[in-house]
């Protein structure tokens, strides 16, 4: 990777960091949604980075983010997840479209492709945020809403995103 690169992604990641710091940590729509873009940010990093550092770096991130938030590790151990699971879903869709994803953004591999990549881990992580803050199956129902509603949000903000970056 060049430092061009490189430094494009550490940007890329800072920049979402600080607007779901400041901004979308606020941000909640009907009591129900939430928009996790920092997630966003993890998942588009290059496939071919070292997997120890990838989960190092969702590690850190996750862990930043819930000292602003005060969750105490809940954002830690969603990101991780999605970090682990990240490298399994691009393996299945390079078989299903029999080419490599060298680059995940939206306008490298098109809308389709990115979000059959991106979805299933933006709902995995909504899950296991909500999931474990629940701590029990009594307000299934209502965690059920929460989690496809701040999934559906969440790919929304990172479309939108995506659709602003150049590269």
């Amino acid at each position: 990777m060049s430092l061009r690169n490189a430094l494009f992604y550490t940007f890329s990641l800072l920049f979402c960091l600080i607007v779901q710091i400041l901004f979308l940590r606020d941000l909640v729509l009907f009591n129900y949604a939430f928009c996790f873009l920092y997630i966003g940010a993890i998942l588009v990093l290059p496939p071919e980075m070292d997997k120890m550092l990838y989960l190092l770096i969702a590690f850190l991130t996750g862990i930043v983010l819930d000292m602003f938030m005060n969750t105490l590790g809940l954002h830690a151990s969603a990101t991780v997840a999605v970090a682990y699971a990240r490298s399994f879903v691009i393996d299945r869709q390079a078989r299903l479209s029999g080419e490599e994803l060298v680059t995940l953004s939206l306008r490298r591999v098109g809308f389709v492709v990115f979000t059959r990549v991106v979805f299933p881990l933006v709902l995995l992580h909504s899950a296991m945020l909500f999931l474990i803050e629940a701590n029990s199956l009594n307000l299934i129902l209502y965690t059920v809403i929460r989690i496809v509603a701040s999934s559906v949000f969440t790919m929304t903000g990172i479309l939108i995103w995506q659709s602003f970056v150049k590269q």
